[in-house]
């Protein structure tokens, strides 16, 4: 009886591990800077949301034409891994394989952005602003239409909460599935995140979050992305590598969902009677207004806008006045992150 016990624990902690595993996927291109050029070469790893460790994942080299680099990168519900093109070449590498199988051709050149649903659909965009599906039960393209005028690709798709998102040069939009043309803006980028590629989100059970990738030269930043009050926090890491796509095998998807402007609903237990707020602008002091309990915030941190940590005031008991006299004036980021981990970001406008 008592192995039997312990071997349904192990299978229960086991699928809580896979359920909230905090492994996401990334592609890289790496450009050389030699005469006479080479082409570039692709690359894959595997990282983890709560871990520095990179792991290289075997990945196959496209098959049709050589030497091209894989512009993003995506995982189906069976864990295959899928890459693109920036001419629209699609192909499909089993996790148990080593080669690659051509699925075939979006048919539009520049396409930067891809990413698989819980189902048997892919969905790709471009720089020309069309939006296309792929179904791996028929191995049928469809196109299903353009995004609104002078919106760009910015280079990645990911589902949230079962809504499709795209990252854009200057934003991120939400994607109306049925009619791409009727698709929302969702938020706008400040020029602090350059490059802004690649986009992911996790499922942690009870609520999910969404991660961003900027690229900027030989290196990339990520950022958690708040869904809910539409804003980036601090980084959380750099990598030395040019991420230009990102991918987990997120499972809360849809493949018809419209572009509503409702708000999203805040996930985390109870969070809807959470609070945190500030008042701006601040001179001397800090003013925060919370309930969150003390006991239960691990840090309490002010950012520059260069994502450099300013103040620390984790060790502070009372978080209603905090002390900046000798900060500079200029624009800030407040964190606060929970034991449950959460994470609330307001802006700060300080004035000497």
């Amino acid at each position: 009886m008592n192995k039997i016990l312990k071997s349904f624990s192990l299978g229960i902690l086991l699928i809580s591990i896979q359920l909230y595993s905090q492994e996401f996927y990334v592609n890289t291109i790496n450009f050389p800077s030699v005469i006479p050029p080479i082409p570039p070469s692709n690359g894959v790893y595997k990282f983890d949301v709560s871990s520095p460790v990179e792991t290289p994942e075997s990945f196959c080299l496209p098959t049709m034409v050589t030497n091209e680099a894989y512009t993003d990168i995506a995982i189906d519900k069976f864990e295959n891994f899928y890459y693109v093109t920036s001419t629209g070449l699609l192909y499909r590498k089993n996790k148990l394989e080593s080669g690659c199988e051509f699925l075939g051709d979006f048919s539009n050149w520049d396409i930067n952005s891809l990413v698989a649903d819980s189902e048997n659909f892919l969905y790709a965009i471009g720089t020309m602003g069309i939006l296309y599906r792929y179904d791996s039960s028929s191995g049928t393209f469809s196109e299903i239409g353009n995004i609104p005028t002078g919106q760009i690709s910015g280079g990645d798709l990911f589902f949230y909460e079962n809504r499709l998102f795209l990252t854009t040069v200057g934003g991120i939009m939400e994607i109306n599935m049925v009619t791409p043309s009727q698709s929302c803006p969702f938020m706008s980028i400040d020029i602090q995140y350059p490059s802004l590629y690649a986009g992911f989100s996790i499922n942690y059970g009870t609520y999910s979050k969404a991660y961003i990738i900027s690229n900027v030269s030989q290196n990339s930043t990520m950022y958690e992305l708040d869904m809910i009050n539409k804003q980036i926090g601090p980084p959380i890491r750099t990598y030395n590598h040019r991420i230009y796509g990102a991918a987990t095998a997120y499972s809360l998807t849809s493949n018809n969902s419209t572009c509503s402007q409702t708000p999203l609903a805040v996930q985390e237990n109870n969070t809807h009677d959470i609070f945190f707020s500030v008042i701006n602008p601040a001179k001397n002091n800090i003013v925060c207004k919370t309930n969150i309990d003390r006991k239960q915030i691990i840090s309490i941190r002010l950012f520059d806008n260069s994502a450099r940590l300013i103040r620390d005031f984790s060790n502070q008991d009372n978080l209603e006045n905090l002390e900046i006299s000798d900060v500079p004036s200029g624009n800030y980021l407040l964190t606060v992150t929970t034991k449950k981990g959460e994470t609330y970001t307001k802006k700060i406008i300080i004035k000497g």
